[in-house]
């Protein structure tokens, strides 16, 4: 096993509290903090050819009310209310289109913290749902979710935010969200709201959008947020690790048994 780095250019801004979703050969990155705005910009990056594309879109973009939940939509420019950057750069290196790609519909807000989860089942389907995250436009984290189609590739990119059935699971921040595929489901295990960490686990179905709340037995994590979480399909294993509840780091683990909905906590050395 060994590291290497690519040398590239034309890429992201300095940004934490972004997500990079792999699908294809290729790498979506959304969002992310730069230290003093959230960015809603798009850009996918080539695997085998090593470049960046940028994402430019055809829909209008959205800003949000204190609550986290789209507002009204604006058409150009910076909507000051929120700190959000509402632009994307469409100048990159090589590509598509020199190096740029037009994505349709509408994305979402800037944010940064919010997960991106791919739900796919081969190559030619695939759709990364991005779920809650920080919209620095409130005391509240989001709690609204948006999809990015990218089963046509990066030639067909679309934006769009479904109805939802069920109860969703309100502001979220820093929690972490795994596709189930026997399930057919997304876990979330819900991170802070923005006031309080929280523990709570949701799944939302992925071809009704409906929420529900999971109700486990056994020995569930304490709250915590900044944590991470891997599915391991083989065993239907969830496993949460580390983060941090207010007080203090974690480096405790947790699995989740995905089909008796089990918690365990087992005796690392």
């Amino acid at each position: 096993m060994k590291w290497s780095e690519p040398v590239l250019s034309g890429g992201p801004p300095t940004i934490k509290n972004h997500s990079v979703t792999y699908h294809d050969g290729l790498l979506y990155c959304f969002g992310g903090y730069d230290g003093r705005k959230n960015h809603m910009t798009l850009l996918v990056y080539s695997i085998a050819d090593q470049q960046w594309m940028h994402a430019t879109t055809t829909g209008s973009t959205t800003h949000t009310d204190d609550e986290g939940i789209p507002a009204s939509s604006v058409t150009s420019g910076k909507n000051n209310s929120n700190n959000n950057s509402l632009s994307q750069n469409a100048a990159g290196l090589g590509g598509l289109v020199g190096g740029s790609i037009m994505v349709s519909g509408t994305p979402p807000p800037g944010r940064n913290g919010h997960t991106a989860t791919l739900a796919s089942d081969g190559e030619d389907d695939g759709r990364i749902i991005i779920i809650g995250g920080w919209l620095g436009s409130g005391p509240l984290a989001a709690h609204d979710m948006h999809v990015l189609d990218v089963s046509g590739g990066p030639t067909n990119l679309r934006w769009y935010q479904p109805a939802v059935k069920g109860t969703p699971p309100g502001p979220c921040n820093m929690h972490s969200a795994d596709y189930v595929p026997a399930r057919r489901e997304v876990f979330v295990f819900r991170g802070g709201n923005g006031r309080e960490y929280l523990n709570d686990l949701h799944a939302l179905h992925v071809d009704t959008y409906e929420w529900r709340k999971v109700e486990t037995t056994g020995e569930a994590p304490q709250q915590r947020a900044n944590h991470s979480s891997a599915l391991l399909e083989e065993t239907s294993e969830l496993f949460i690790f580390g983060g941090w509840n207010g007080k203090e780091r974690l480096n405790d683990v947790y699995i989740l048994n995905t089909d008796t909905l089990t918690w365990t906590c087992p005796h690392v050395s």
